[in-house]
């Protein structure tokens, strides 16, 4: 059943309704349109940005990652001093023993201070010994930051090419709604296509006011034309969004493998600094107890003359005793260095994070956006056909009913 049209007299109360219906449907999709060519532009305009910001956060995590492969590198040779320093104090410690055992048998050691003598000893070479196995599974774990590091540096070389292809893409893309809003928006304005339009468009037929139906018949004319250069012009070009979007999984990918080679910098950094904390206990409290070694024992005290090999026992014991007492602090203060070094990692490898999370989330945005970008495309494509349909329906039932008035 048909609502009834009050006023109608040339035409029947069927073909009034039927006018109507289509005159709300037709109008009404047509101000939906203008709605979507608007939301097309600022979408449009939202991958253009994330584009942008995309690149600067690429950008950044590359000048941060090699910074932090310069770090580790310097870290590395860190390391390598370290040890080698460890392997010559161990070195030493070896002919300081072979000093204690002579001087033992030329009766210038005490047994008990010999005891108290090569325990202190024995103690700085395990200390030194571990230190060794930490630094060399430390300079491991750091040669691997610094491949881990030179591979995020590549993709993101990789990257920045693929986010310069979708910027382009979205400028595009932009551009072409903007045009869409130009040829379409504008006009659509200039028309005000409210729900107050449509009920004068409703009234005119009402009313079988000619004047009112003449300027109906040309506005939906009007509103064809448009939707279809509109119709045409979408599906020649095809759709913007899947263009754009048919670029965004490279860049995608290439963030997330970036992610997870960021995640596993940090992940042996953590274990670094695990191991850093155990090589600091022995690079300062362990073998700082071996600074008062001269206290157990002094080659240099006042008391009797040695001679013969005795004597040179005691000047080498002596030597290695400075020697090694330099060595120790040596390590001491290139420990302290090297915890200076780590807390500048730390805080590197937490800023690369931060930016890497920013530049995944990104692009986890920009696809979840593209998504229904293209749906809306499609849907705005098959309404605009279907809207021409009804449209040039309704321009062939307006004319027979100015026909049929007249």
């Amino acid at each position: 059943m048909y609502p009834a049209v009050d006023g109608v007299v040339g035409m029947d109360q069927k073909t009034s309704a039927v006018i109507v219906a289509d005159i709300i449907r037709f109008f009404s999709f047509a101000r939906e349109l203008n709605e979507s060519v608007t939301r097309r532009v600022n979408q449009a305009g939202n991958l253009r940005e994330a584009g942008e910001r995309s690149l600067q956060l690429c950008e950044a995590l590359a000048a941060e990652t090699d910074l932090g492969v310069k770090a580790d590198m310097a870290l590395r040779e860190q390391f390598a001093s370290i040890s080698h320093l460890c392997s010559m104090l161990v070195m030493t410690i070896e002919k300081q023993k072979e000093s204690v055992l002579t001087l033992r048998a030329a009766g210038l050691v005490d047994p008990k201070i010999e005891k108290r003598l090569m325990y202190r000893l024995l103690m700085l070479s395990e200390s030194l010994q571990k230190a060794v196995s930490l630094l060399q599974g430390m300079s491991e774990r750091s040669a691997a930051m610094v491949l881990a590091g030179n591979r995020v540096e590549r993709y993101c070389a990789l990257a920045a090419g693929h986010i310069k292809d979708f910027s382009k893409s979205a400028v595009r893309f932009r551009k072409r709604a903007d045009e869409e809003l130009r040829l379409y928006g504008i006009k659509a304005i200039k028309r005000d296509l409210s729900e107050k339009y449509v009920s004068r468009a409703v009234s005119a037929v009402s009313s079988e006011e000619m004047g009112g139906l003449s300027r109906l018949v040309d506005e939906v004319r009007e509103e064809l034309k448009i939707e279809g250069d509109m119709s045409a012009s979408l599906a020649q070009r095809g759709s913007c969004p899947a263009e754009t979007g048919d670029l965004a999984p490279d860049a995608r990918l290439a963030a997330l493998r970036i992610s997870d080679l960021v995640s596993e910098i940090n992940s042996i950094h953590r274990e670094n600094l695990e191991e850093m904390a155990q090589l600091t206990v022995i690079l300062s409290l362990e073998i700082e107890e071996y600074l008062r070694i001269r206290d157990i024992f002094d080659p240099d005290r006042p008391g009797d003359e040695a001679a013969g090999e005795a004597h040179f026992a005691l000047t080498d014991l002596s030597v290695l005793l400075d020697l090694s007492c330099n060595a120790v602090q040596n390590l001491i203060d290139m420990n302290n260095y090297l915890m200076e070094l780590f807390d500048s990692s730390a805080k590197r490898e937490e800023r690369a994070a931060g930016i890497s999370a920013d530049y995944l989330a990104t692009w986890n945005a920009v696809m979840s956006d593209l998504e229904p970008m293209e749906k809306q495309h499609a849907d705005i494509l098959d309404g605009l056909q279907k809207n021409l349909i009804i449209g040039q329906v309704l321009e062939k039932n307006l004319v027979k009913a100015i026909d049929t008035i007249s």
